[in-house]
């Protein structure tokens, strides 16, 4: 898969010319349970790689490398049972998050989050949720 777009500006430039706000690419890889990616953002400037692979039906693996801002995030999501979903990422800045998933009914979910920052784990930036979904 490879696509491309283009976006111009809605107004004019100083010359009262239409012109290019933005163009970017991207390209998807499939090859059986593994799919790599690439895509840029801002004028070609912010490029990110990205790979996943599905281990198992239950077990998913993937990370990413976005070189505007330096980062790798490397995660993972295993299925524990029909109800139960959890998720788990690191990136390099040494961010931790996790995410539970719980199908209560075909009418609620439930999920957990919790991320933090495990550099200055003494710090305020950790940030935790809860959410419940009606559907």
């Amino acid at each position: 898969v490879i696509g491309a777009e283009t976006k111009y500006a809605t107004g004019l430039d100083s010359s009262s010319t239409p012109s290019v706000a933005d163009y970017n690419v991207g390209a998807a890889l499939e090859h059986g349970d593994l799919v790599a990616s690439f895509h840029t953002k801002k004028k070609l400037s912010q490029p990110t790689f990205s790979v996943h692979h599905r281990r198992s039906t239950t077990m998913s693996l993937a990370a990413q490398y976005a070189h505007a801002s330096k980062l790798v995030t490397v995660g993972s999501t295993f299925q524990v049972d029909p109800l139960v979903k959890v998720q788990g990422k690191i990136d390099s800045n040494a961010i931790v998050s996790a995410n539970v998933h719980h199908t209560v009914s075909s009418n609620l979910k439930v999920i957990a989050s919790a991320s933090v920052d495990a550099k200055n784990f003494a710090g305020d930036s950790h940030k935790f949720g809860l959410q419940l979904i009606f559907s």
